[in-house]
């Protein structure tokens, strides 16, 4: 279901070939969050990115306590962030 990226790098691969589809369903697109913040990490200096990261994490936390219908998870995915999104933006 979901792609995993060993690095930013094979994240910034995927922005520049546009999206990954399998089997007709796309699994990651560069019209998502998770693509924006990227390119975030790519402009920001890194104490401005850290401040940013570690407000978006926090904005997660609090999303994940107040769901009752739907996994965090799927929200996530949804939005395009990997399962390895925490490890990825500390790279």
């Amino acid at each position: 279901m979901e792609k995993e990226f060993k690095t930013i790098d094979e994240q910034i691969k995927l922005l520049k070939r546009n999206l990954i589809k399998n089997k007709s369903k796309t699994i990651c697109a560069t019209r998502d969050l998770f693509s924006i913040i990227i390119i975030l990490k790519i402009l920001l200096e890194e104490e401005q990115f850290n401040n940013f990261y570690n407000a978006i994490i926090k904005s997660i936390e609090i999303l994940e306590k107040e769901l009752n219908s739907i996994s965090i998870d799927k929200v996530l995915y949804k939005i395009g962030f990997p399962k390895n999104y925490k490890k990825l933006l500390k790279l």
